[in-house]
């Protein structure tokens, strides 16, 4: 790996600590980026793409039992507001 490979690494993981915990709004910019481009690529649904930007989480069945009846409508409005803003092809 390059130096540009590592430097990236390591802002990576500094904008990761830099948040609260896991699940906390404050995640870097960067970050969330990275991990648009990586679920793109892996063909992850736009609209949870989305969602997961506007609410600061990913919510999956594996960790769906774990939010808030609040946290499920917030991320269900993201992907709602998407898919109305989007024409389906």
């Amino acid at each position: 790996m390059g130096k540009a490979g590592r430097n990236k690494q390591v802002r990576h993981r500094r904008a990761v600590k830099s948040a609260k915990q896991p699940g906390d709004e404050i995640i870097a910019k960067e970050v969330f980026s990275e991990i648009e481009k990586v679920a793109a690529e892996a063909g992850i649904a736009p609209e949870w793409v989305y969602a997961m930007r506007k609410t600061g989480m990913m919510v999956t069945d594996a960790n769906m039992d774990q939010c808030s009846k609040k946290e499920l409508a917030e991320w269900e409005a993201a992907v709602e507001e998407y898919r109305s803003r989007k024409p389906r092809v």
